[in-house]
């Protein structure tokens, strides 16, 4: 093969047009690898850039010009040469909303959020927290970025960019958002509802007016029950929220500070006291206590029930079904000697249900429940409305010694917690 262009002496020293075993050179390893790289696209027809161009033609001077010669080929003119003319690289950098079809043939028509910047190794760090700021929404072709073009994931990408050195173009449209975020998270205390300086803010007065007949005023004694139920009532801010329940036991700590609504208590590390005394902590009643189908009812009704009668009044538990007496005759006698056949009304803080069955009498006798407890793990109850009432709270709690598939190997962004 004749060697007229540098790409020619390229792809002679990796032996593209000659066997392996008749390859008469070592590459040496200060660049060994910038040629495989650059050798392989000039095989594949990509032109050099002026940059990959300079590159080569000084590693040939220094490192193979007289390896050649010993090969009896003379490079001198070879490496001053081209195949192709400069390969020009789109080396801009913009972060703008745009049709993602007008940058992807044959692709989506809705509007994208869209950071574009050339490839970079210095930058592989900012494109793997970029996948990170939206990974369901994010898509990728030919050195441009797709998210979903929302305040929280500009605001992100921006601050990004921001960190790299380079000459952005950004949108008008897009610095509008970001920095109305900027003046947003300055002024936080005046948008995001939560508990200032033991004052919550930030909500319709008639949710305060419910939280003051829930809570009375805001103290540093009950505050960590609101920082509990922070999802029911939508509260996002909290002052030194690391702090408000440092006073409870090690569990309801925990349950207090779950990051979903979801909690898997592992049975091997803690007691059904344990469990107990963290929602008696946390003041989570009314309670709603499901039976499930997969270990004895009986069992499961005295393992919680001889634990709540020492702190819940007898009327105002509550057992609501009953198992055919032929097979299940210890069950129904249990309900009947602890006197758990109690009318249910708003008053009434635990109420056991089966699995299978959510009466609507619950609903009409104005009983809502704001937490759940069962033995099960937290896969879908065989009853749908038990599921929907159980999806429903904020607070929902399993206690098992092998938890769910979701549990122990899902990601993050599942919404439950593992204790």
């Amino acid at each position: 093969m004749p060697v007229i262009t540098i790409e020619d002496c390229l792809e002679h020293l990796l032996g593209y047009h000659a066997k392996a075993d008749d390859l008469p050179y070592d590459l040496h390893e200060d660049n060994a690898k910038v040629i495989r790289s650059v050798a392989r696209q000039v095989y594949k027809g990509k032109a050099l850039t002026e940059k990959q161009f300079h590159m080569c033609n000084k590693i040939m001077k220094d490192y193979y010009i007289t390896e050649f010669h010993k090969n009896g080929i003379d490079i001198t003119e070879a490496i001053e040469c081209t195949r192709e003319p400069y390969r020009k690289v789109d080396r801009s950098f913009w972060i703008k909303i745009v049709k993602q079809k007008d940058i992807v043939s044959n692709s989506t028509d809705e509007k994208r959020l869209a950071i574009r910047f050339p490839f970079n190794r210095k930058m592989i760090d900012s494109i793997d927290r970029l996948k990170r700021v939206a990974p369901e929404s994010y898509a990728y072709h030919e050195h441009t970025h797709f998210f979903e073009p929302n305040e929280r994931t500009i605001s992100r990408v921006v601050t990004i960019a921001n960190q790299v050195s380079a000459d952005w173009d950004i949108s008008p449209e897009v610095m509008q958002v970001y920095n109305d975020c900027l003046v947003f998270e300055k002024e936080r205390a005046n948008h995001i509802p939560g508990v200032y300086n033991l004052e919550v803010r930030n909500i319709p007065q008639r949710t305060k007016e419910f939280l003051y007949s829930e809570f009375g005023d805001v103290t540093k004694d009950n505050i960590h029950l609101l920082y509990d139920r922070r999802f029911r009532y939508g509260l996002h801010h909290f002052d030194n929220k690391e702090s408000l329940t440092k006073h409870l036991s090690p569990l309801a700590d925990a349950v207090a500070n779950r990051k979903g609504k979801i909690v898997e208590i592992d049975a091997t590390k803690w007691t059904t006291t344990q469990v107990v005394d963290s929602l008696v902590q946390l003041n989570r009643f009314p309670l709603m206590v499901v039976i499930t189908k997969e270990r004895s009812a009986v069992e499961q009704l005295k393992q919680w029930h001889d634990l709540f009668k020492c702190v819940i009044a007898k009327e105002k538990m509550s057992c609501v079904f009953r198992l055919d007496t032929q097979n299940h005759s210890e069950f129904n006698q249990y309900v009947k000697d602890q006197r758990l056949n109690n009318k249910v009304t708003p008053e009434t803080e635990i109420v056991y249900v089966l699995e299978t069955k959510y009466p609507n009498t619950l609903q009409r006798a104005g009983w809502s429940p704001i937490a759940s407890l069962g033995v099960s793990h937290s896969q879908r109850y065989n009853s749908t409305k038990v599921s929907l009432a159980v999806e429903d709270m904020d607070l929902s709690i399993f206690y098992s010694s092998q938890p769910s598939i979701i549990g122990k190997y899902g990601k993050l962004g599942t919404g439950i917690d593992s204790i």
